[in-house]
């Protein structure tokens, strides 16, 4: 229980926080105890006059009371048990049970976050490097097809300078060669 608990003097004594649960539950069941005991000098003991039944209700409702009294001490010390012992298991079994239920919750969260991410980060890697991989075989072919141009080009113009015929084709172009 939370905070400190009044020191109770006796079993008889109520502590302030159940004296309302108490109160209720002794009234109920003196009223209803009285109301039986009532009952049954009046409707089964009718031989009496009405003194006379008025004192047999009197003198039988005084067990009832110590009966109300002793059952409602029972009822609010089983409520007391049952609250204490619910809130021992709560902060025992309840709460450590949430606790690891929310840190694997927590650790697959990351594992999904991981996941995705790699398959993210894989997805965009992949657009990159088969970008930059067209750029570069791009620029290579340019490269090579400008070098067999040029090359065909010097051997032409070597040709010509020597006064030889030269009857070699052009290099072809690179959609030409595919």
């Amino acid at each position: 229980m939370s905070g400190k608990e009044p020191v109770r003097e006796s079993v008889w004594s109520i502590s302030p926080r159940w004296r309302t649960v108490y109160f209720f539950l002794f009234s109920i069941q003196s009223l209803v105890g009285i109301g039986l005991v009532s009952w049954y000098e009046t409707v089964i003991q009718t031989g009496d006059s009405l003194i006379e039944t008025a004192m047999a209700v009197i003198a039988n409702s005084t067990g009832v009371g110590v009966l109300a009294a002793t059952t409602t001490i029972i009822i609010t010390e089983v409520l007391q048990y049952i609250m204490v012992t619910a809130d021992y298991l709560r902060q025992t079994i309840i709460e450590p049970l949430k606790e690891r239920q929310q840190a694997k919750w927590r650790e697959q969260g990351l594992e999904q976050g991981l996941e995705r991410g790699l398959e993210q980060g894989l997805e965009q890697g992949l657009e990159q490097g088969l970008e930059q991989g067209l750029e570069q075989g791009l620029e290579q072919g340019r490269e090579e097809s400008h070098e067999e141009w040029k090359a065909w080009n010097q051997r032409r113009m070597d040709a010509e300078a020597e006064g030889k015929p030269f009857d070699e084709p052009p290099p072809q172009l690179p959609a030409a060669k595919a």
